[in-house]
């Protein structure tokens, strides 16, 4: 799961580059699937970037 993290943060930064809904909406799905209590480090980091993104 921490693999998928940095490449869900570039893919939501091209999406965002090219401002396409479609890129930040599988970006969000990443983030949904991942469920625990603890999550790694590079979540909370994502969740930054990803929080107040609307296309």
């Amino acid at each position: 799961m921490e693999a998928a993290f940095p490449l869900a943060s570039r893919a939501l930064e091209a999406g965002l580059r090219y401002r396409s809904g479609r890129i930040v909406e599988r970006a969000r799905g990443v983030r949904r699937s991942l469920t625990t209590s603890s999550p790694p480090k590079v979540v909370p980091d994502f969740d930054e970037r990803l929080h107040g993104v609307y296309l």
